[in-house]
């Protein structure tokens, strides 16, 4: 966060109901790409934390361990389905502004075939 990567990122795959991703950068800086196509380990299983709830933040994986990359993801809603896995470990949560992520622009939804979005 200190270097910034995030700032200027775009919110993409708005899934109402389920959640909202962001933090893929479009950046000249080769630390900053490095860090974006790295992953990141796996967090210890909290299940204190679970199910998600709204506005939980979770780094996302690609389904595998340690396949954490540098995007995120805001919870919309309680997601039962979330979090059994150990790459969906909650990392922090929106406690002011929910009324705003939930007003984000969805009409893309979610990468194709699900949707109109980016491919990720």
């Amino acid at each position: 966060f200190e270097r910034g990567y995030y700032d200027h990122s775009h919110f993409f795959g708005v899934v109402p109901g389920f959640l909202v991703q962001f933090g893929i950068g479009y950046t000249a800086d080769l630390d900053l790409k490095e860090f974006a196509d790295s992953t990141v380990e796996d967090d210890p299983k909290r299940t204190d934390l679970m199910p998600f709830r709204e506005g939980y933040i979770s780094f996302a994986g690609s389904g595998g361990k340690n396949s954490r990359s540098s995007q995120l993801f805001f919870a919309y809603n309680n997601v039962k389905h979330l979090g059994n896995y150990p790459w969906e470990t909650p990392i922090g949560e929106v406690t002011e502004g929910m009324e705003i992520v939930r007003n984000f622009y969805s009409g893309y939804g979610d990468m194709p075939p699900w949707g109109h979005g980016p491919q990720k």
